[in-house]
């Protein structure tokens, strides 16, 4: 005899294993409460150049610049790419070369397509807030970022605008053309504005005074869900050849973040002592990252997100401390009912358990 029950979406990391009785949906406890703040800047993270599309002729990768800057210590990264596709858990899928230093700041910039740009935490972490500037104060021919490599020619005549925007589907969602030169974005959650003058958000390169003008982008959480573990940004200008210098970028974040991870079974099987549910984690797996021509490079078609599993178990299902299907009396039924999957269980004790750490 056993009884039937449904699973629902499992969240979080814990430290904790949890029996489960009858329902099997929860809220995880988190790893930590207290609030902390990083920064994204040039001295405390690697560039590391991806292929955009597996072209080597990118300008950007002849200029020498990278497609992600990766934080020397904690699991942050920020990516760019002139190709609006996301994974399935947020991370931009094809990346171009549009991140590198200059003049001792990180930069942004790109040539004939606009750039789209994600700041990404591995789930289980919520972002709260950041406070990002940015300077329009690159011009010039013959502007060398590393010897050896081709120089870039940047006109006094840039046009920029910098969005906050929600997370985009599938192609490029502002134009509908990585080569538009439109400076709107209908949907954004907000832009970058000059300091001390809020309706001006057009940042230009044309005149010293305008050069010397700073332009701030910052969001603050005001509820539990309405920011989460990822930013994504929309870089428009008006011009080809364009940059901005990123003055400081800070990050404030929580290991307080909830998601959902799917427990359920995909597909009916044999009774079992032990299942796991695959789940994505937000955190992106480049593969081998090797040095070439002067740069360290990765194939951007090796580009996947990381897989972590919540185990579901009965109490007898262990072995050397870890879940194993190692009962001899298995007592997890997976089933299909009315077209989600289930489980039932027999008489006893489970434990449903998500992974404490991810690396």
């Amino acid at each position: 005899m056993y009884n039937e029950i449904l699973i629902g979406n499992i969240m979080k990391k814990s430290y904790f294993r949890y029996a489960v009785v009858l329902l099997l949906s929860m809220l995880l406890a988190p790893l930590s409460l207290q609030a902390q703040n990083v920064t994204i800047g040039p001295d405390n993270g690697s560039l590391i150049t991806g292929q955009a599309g597996g072209n080597v002729d990118d300008s950007g990768i002849l200029r020498g610049m990278a497609s992600m800057w990766r934080h020397e210590q904690l699991p942050l990264t920020m990516t760019t790419s002139d190709i609006a596709n996301l994974t399935g858990s947020g991370e931009l899928a094809d990346p171009s070369c549009a991140i590198d230093i200059y003049n001792g700041n990180l930069i942004i910039g790109a040539g004939q397509t606009q750039t789209f740009v994600v700041v990404s935490l591995p789930k289980g972490y919520r972002i709260t807030g950041y406070r990002l500037v940015l300077q329009p104060n690159i011009y010039g021919n013959g502007i060398r970022l590393h010897e050896g490599k081709n120089t870039w020619d940047i006109g006094q005549d840039d046009q920029m605008r910098f969005f906050e925007t929600p997370a985009w589907s599938t192609g490029s969602p502002y134009g509908n053309n990585t080569h538009s030169t439109q400076l709107t974005c209908p949907d954004s959650i907000t832009a970058a504005h000059e300091v001390g003058n809020v309706s001006n958000t057009l940042m230009e390169n044309n005149t010293a005074e305008n050069r010397a003008k700073e332009f701030v982008i910052t969001r603050t959480s005001k509820t539990p869900t309405d920011m989460t573990n990822q930013l994504h940004f929309f870089f428009a200008r008006g011009t080809s050849q364009y940059a901005v210098t990123i003055k400081s970028f800070e990050l404030y974040f929580t290991a307080e973040g909830t998601f959902d991870a799917e427990a359920a079974p995909a597909a009916p099987g044999p009774a079992t002592s032990m299942a796991k549910s695959p789940f994505t984690t937000s955190k992106m797996d480049v593969g081998a990252v090797v040095e070439k021509n002067d740069l360290y490079t990765y194939d951007y078609t090796g580009v996947r997100d990381l897989i972590a599993y919540t185990y579901l178990y009965q109490e007898d299902a262990v072995m050397n401390g870890k879940p194993a299907d190692v009962a001899t009396n298995k007592h997890i039924y997976p089933l299909v009912v009315d077209g989600q999957g289930a489980y039932a269980f027999g008489q006893g004790t489970y434990f449903i358990e998500p992974p404490t750490t991810i690396t």
